[in-house]
């Protein structure tokens, strides 16, 4: 609102348009510590000689602030009568957390380092990891890479599906073929236990295939399989390359 001016006296309304039965919001007193002690001091000075109310009345207090300030005093509160510090206030295990949390952050570090160091490399077929070796130490061990594994059981297994018809001898005979053929490349020192499971597999497949012959898979039954097993053995695993062997005979 613009001032009116009234014999070359700005003048402003805005007091005058205020409603004059709403009144300004009384602030709210804070006594400090060092206010409190005076008055309790200055109290206890006057309880002889009958003072306390008028100096209540001179400084706007009640006999109830006296009470609570005794009481707080009497429990030994002091920091609640002396002025206090604003703030974040002091942490006695600060020094400790930092600690922790150093030591966690070097553990985070160390397990990504270890992550690293046993990263797993897939070459030429192979998976290169760390692993133990029977007297405790670390070396590097390898092992038939997962997906050379499966692609040659599945060869296996349409194989076997082509030429279930075909005489056992000659099943046989091109069985133990593929499989020295495998044992040839993939037989090395620390491979032996999926040399193993690869026969394993191998025979599972033959089984299964045999009994789709005469439609009924119920007539090769396992007991009948071990029987032709028996008579046509699959060839063992074999290690073909050993580095012990090499050192040996160099």
């Amino acid at each position: 609102m613009k001032p009116m001016f009234e014999g070359g006296v700005a003048v402003d309304r805005t007091v005058e348009s205020r409603d004059p039965e709403v009144t300004a919001k009384a602030k709210r007193r804070r006594f400090t510590g060092a206010y409190k002690l005076r008055i309790l001091r200055e109290a206890d000075a006057l309880l002889e000689t009958g003072g306390v109310g008028e100096m209540l009345r001179r400084e706007g207090l009640y006999s109830s602030h006296l009470s609570t300030w005794r009481r707080e005093r009497q429990r030994g509160e002091l920091d609640a009568l002396a002025a206090k510090k604003r703030g974040r206030k002091a942490n006695p295990d600060a020094a400790l957390t930092q600690e922790n949390e150093r030591l966690a952050r070097r553990v985070t570090q160390l397990e990504k380092r270890l992550a690293q160091a046993e990263v797993i490399i897939d070459v030429l077929g192979f998976t290169h990891f760390w692993a133990r070796s029977r007297k405790g130490r670390w070396v590097v061990k390898r092992k038939t890479v997962k997906g050379r594994f499966g692609r040659g059981l599945r060869r296996i297994g349409r194989w076997c599906r082509k030429h279930r018809h075909q005489p056992v001898v000659a099943q046989h005979a091109m069985l133990n073929r593929k499989l020295r053929g495998h044992y040839a490349y993939y037989g090395i020192i620390g491979n032996a236990r999926a040399l193993s499971r690869y026969r394993r597999e191998v025979e599972r497949l033959w089984r299964f295939w045999l009994s789709c012959r005469s439609g009924n898979r119920a007539d090769m039954t396992w007991e009948k399989f071990q029987r032709l097993l028996q008579r046509y053995p699959l060839a063992p695993p074999r290690v073909v390359h050993s580095v012990y062997r090499y050192a040996a005979n160099p």
